[in-house]
């Protein structure tokens, strides 16, 4: 999915899918307050991811690994 194409406001599972990580998994890391994208809640039961920064999450996630591996 091309990063033009993500609507402004992505919910969990749409994260999910883009990214391949389950969402119970993206869950957690949303209540530990770390490990995973920033996200904000719209009403107590409508979690929303930004675009902006699922892709910055990506992006760093990518710039650490190849820390890692150089």
């Amino acid at each position: 999915m091309e990063a033009e194409n993500l609507p402004p406001l992505m919910t969990t599972k749409q994260v999910s899918e883009l990214t391949g990580i389950p969402e119970g998994s993206l869950k957690y890391f949303r209540h530990r307050g770390h490990g995973g994208p920033r996200s904000f809640a719209l009403t107590p039961r409508a979690i929303r991811y930004s675009r902006e920064s699922v892709l910055e999450w990506i992006s760093e996630r990518m710039q650490a690994d190849e820390q890692i591996s150089a």
